[in-house]
């Protein structure tokens, strides 16, 4: 299905055959790991005194196994679906130890809304009260907004509305994420390596109309207290980035690092570096924090902070696990997320 969805034109029939092939990716998984499951407990028994027992020899024995394994893995992927639409909120309180005119600001973080085949105004308008409803002096928006294909967004005037709608003391500020393009993707693959990727105009104007400040390589002064840097997506850092992106030591050179300085960006790497140039808080999305178990699992094998609240050095790192998703509409041992973190300041320091 996604392979025929890659030679449609975009519109209701590709998005159909996507649409299946994400579904197929996912309920795939739990297949070859439920037969698997099944696989091994065959040898263990066969190899027991448990291979002995008369119900092996029953004809109907091997139906019902069968039966169990399809039940098994319609209920985890039916749960899964009605999980990734459990939006939640959740809350960390971090403490930098600069000195700042302000005592505390409440800033709330998300991120891979990834609008198109799967998510829409529903999910909107949910992370939209839920925003609201933290009392936000600051929202930022780490990338990946969309997946791939503006097209395939059902009412995006409507969206842009509801995201309108997010109440934030300071501004709602964004960045591109490695989705946040026009390019074709089969089973999480990409293609034309050379070619530079950019965002689709249509992106860009919606990003306006949202009433998101999109900055790239950038800093802004929160109440001259506080720094607010934007950094660009490694791989796709957009029309706004020519050559490459600021290095953590470039970034932190263009602003007084005796200030409270909160970086965000889509992916979570070079963390280390970024503590050790003098970033206080470091903000970002793109796990999804593995999705589907087990890849929750493996994904801390391939992330420093693959989803949560990590010290590194005297920088605190908060990774999302986002909003939306990518390919199945489902979530196994995941939750979406909006992320309201208090940050208070140690005005005493210094």
């Amino acid at each position: 299905a996604m392979y025929i969805a890659a030679v449609l034109p975009k519109g209701k029939v590709e998005k159909f055959f996507r649409i299946v092939g994400y579904y197929w990716y996912g309920v795939s998984v739990y297949i070859i790991i439920i037969f698997l499951t099944a696989m091994l407990i065959r040898l263990i028994v066969l190899h027991t005194s448990l291979g002995q027992a008369d119900i092996l020899s029953d004809k109907r024995f091997l139906p019902i196994v069968g039966l169990v394994c399809v039940v098994t893995m319609a209920v985890i992927c039916i749960g899964g679906h009605f999980q990734a639409k459990r939006l939640q909120t959740t809350n960390y309180e971090v403490t930098i130890n600069k000195s700042c005119d302000l005592d505390e600001l409440n800033l709330v973080l998300v991120a891979d809304q990834h609008l198109g085949y799967n998510i829409g105004v529903e999910m909107m308008t949910q992370m939209v009260e839920k925003i609201n409803t933290c009392q936000p002096d600051l929202v930022v928006v780490a990338g990946d907004i969309f997946d791939n294909c503006f097209e395939n967004i059902e009412e995006p005037e409507i969206i842009a509305e509801i995201l309108k709608g997010i109440q934030s003391k300071y501004g709602v500020y964004a960045v591109l994420g490695n989705h946040d393009c026009e390019e074709e993707i089969i089973a999480g693959f990409t293609f034309n390596y050379d070619e530079k990727k950019e965002a689709d105009e249509d992106m860009y104007n919606f990003i306006e109309q949202a009433g998101f400040k999109l900055l790239c390589d950038q800093s802004v002064m929160i109440e001259d207290s506080a720094y607010l840097f934007v950094r660009p997506d490694e791989e796709r850092p957009g029309k706004y980035v020519e050559g490459e992106r600021l290095t953590p030591d470039e970034l932190m050179a263009t602003m007084d690092a005796s200030k409270p300085v909160i970086v965000f960006e889509h992916e979570p790497k070079f963390l280390d570096q970024l503590s050790e140039a003098g970033v206080d808080l470091h903000l970002a999305g793109h796990t999804h924090d593995g999705q589907l178990f087990p890849l929750n699992l493996t994904s801390k094998l391939v992330w420093k902070n693959s989803c949560g609240l990590l010290e590194v050095g005297d920088m605190t790192s908060i990774v999302t696990s986002g909003v939306g998703l990518y390919g199945p509409y489902i979530r196994v041992g995941t939750t979406p997320e909006v992320c309201d973190i208090h940050i208070s300041f140690n005005n005493r320091a210094g």
